[in-house]
């Protein structure tokens, strides 16, 4: 899957901390653990992409809105793990989130975009 993020929040967090997201951005992430490590330096994110995260799944996405509870936009085709469930979390901690892709992922019905 490939994590891409906005920089918006260049301000918001130290130099060094940018560098390791910086670091990351177009790489690819092959499981949970380098995504969770990450969590806590993404607050100020607007706008990320994880497509095709095959492992990702509902718990990721309800920490995904723990976290980052600034996102606008949240690109998530292709990740088949996902379920209307896991987007209900997601919103629940994400409350100025406007558009979602949910492409491709299969598990998810038309419950999520309600």
């Amino acid at each position: 899957c490939r994590l891409r993020l906005n920089h918006s929040f260049r301000s918001l967090i130290d130099k060094n901390v940018l560098n390791k997201i910086s670091d990351v951005k177009g790489e690819q992430l092959h499981n949970s653990e380098g995504f969770t490590s990450l969590l806590p330096y993404l607050a100020g994110m607007t706008s990320l992409s994880l497509t095709s995260c095959t492992w990702l799944d509902d718990h990721h996405l309800s920490d995904l809105g723990k976290f980052c509870s600034a996102l606008l936009t949240l690109d998530l085709s292709g990740c088949e793990n996902i379920t209307d469930s896991g987007i209900e979390a997601l919103a629940e901690g994400c409350l100025e989130l406007k558009a979602v892709d949910l492409t491709f992922c299969s598990e998810t019905t038309y419950a999520s975009v309600l």
